[in-house]
């Protein structure tokens, strides 16, 4: 496995005052004009999640009794795992934390990815802020400028770690669409995989499609990379002309499991809470939640930012959850052995 940069020292420090004692994220009950709110992200800062992540802090607090300071809590590691893992086993099940996990967690339990050693169907989703299309890209410089081209050549990209998103999805489409990825796991986020694109290291990258339209414009307006695929069960409205990655599905069964792992965006970027929270707790949290991504304020600050709100109702966010945790067996090791295809 190649390793690149570490963390630095600030992140390193959070991430190891997370990971060693729950009182670190301990806060006061909502309700009083002194609590505040601890929002575990599971991911590097500068990312899509973190930037969403910061988005809601900023906006939730004004809809929640007392207004609470809302604390943003950077715990990266096992591709959003180890922060889920917090949430559902360690953190405070009073409403004083909160959370943004991979959207592919889910997807992750069915296909019994051994960094799940928790239940996610038993946390509590407050509320989608935007479904999630993510992608492979390829810097300008490489020969590879379309899927036909990634069939006929290696094609080096760059991923985090392991068993993620960034590391399956290549390889799903080496398996049902015969491309040629290879695939370079260990960087320690997104920013350092596009990074290593923009430097040459490899050639291409992954990538939330929202993070493209939001914070590399520029790149697409000029030229400077190419969208591959599109990792969905339909093409993002920006992307019209960019194939979505059940297109590739050869027999009903392809799709089958294609869609599955396809689900991950429909889940999108989204709140989370830990388990057992009281009814009357996670109902305050998901109304909170519904008010936010309904203010003109929260709408404005977005789009001045370039970045997309399509929301979900926690109630119909946690039965889409509950949907993909509930997979057919027989459906689920057909999916996980494709996945794991070289």
């Amino acid at each position: 496995m190649k390793r690149m940069r570490e963390l630095g020292p600030l992140a390193l420090l959070a991430a190891g005052l997370l990971g060693n004692s729950s009182s670190a994220l301990l806060a006061q009950p909502i309700g009083g004009d002194h609590s505040q709110i601890s929002f575990v992200v599971a991911f590097n800062p500068g990312g899509t999640y973190d930037t969403y992540a910061r988005l809601v802090a900023h906006h939730l607090s004004r809809q929640l009794p007392g207004s609470p300071a809302i604390i943003i809590h950077n715990m990266q590691g096992a591709n959003g795992a180890r922060g889920a893992g917090y949430l559902a086993e360690q953190a405070a099940r009073d409403g004083t934390v909160i959370g943004m996990t991979s959207q592919a967690v889910p997807l992750r339990q069915v296909l019994k990815d051994a960094s799940i050693k928790f239940d996610v169907g038993q946390l509590n989703w407050i509320g989608r802020i935007s479904s999630s299309v993510e992608a492979t890209i390829v810097w300008h410089s490489s020969p590879t400028k379309t899927v036909e081209d990634a069939r006929r050549r290696e094609t080096i990209v760059a991923a985090t770690g392991e068993n993620g998103t960034p590391d399956t999805n290549p390889r799903l489409m080496n398996e049902f669409a015969g491309t040629r990825f290879k695939v370079v796991t260990g960087y320690p986020g997104a920013g350092a995989t596009m990074l290593a694109m923009e430097r040459g290291e490899v050639e291409g990258a992954y990538t939330g499609l929202e993070n493209l339209l939001s914070t590399k414009s520029d790149w697409l307006r000029e030229g400077k990379i190419r969208v591959l695929v599109q990792y969905s069960q339909e093409r993002h409205k920006s992307f019209p002309d960019v194939p979505a990655m059940v297109e590739f599905a050869r027999t009903p069964e392809d799709r089958r499991i294609l869609s599955l792992y396809a689900s991950a965006a429909e889940i999108g970027i989204a709140l989370l809470a830990p388990p057992r929270l009281a009814p009357e707790v996670l109902s305050r949290l998901r109304r909170a939640f519904d008010a936010m991504v309904a203010d003109p304020a929260f709408l404005a600050d977005a789009a001045s930012k370039k970045m997309d709100v399509q929301p979900m109702r926690g109630e119909a966010l946690q039965t889409l959850v509950a949907e993909v945790l509930t997979t057919p067996p027989d459906l689920a090791a057909r999916a996980a052995a494709a996945g794991h295809a070289h």
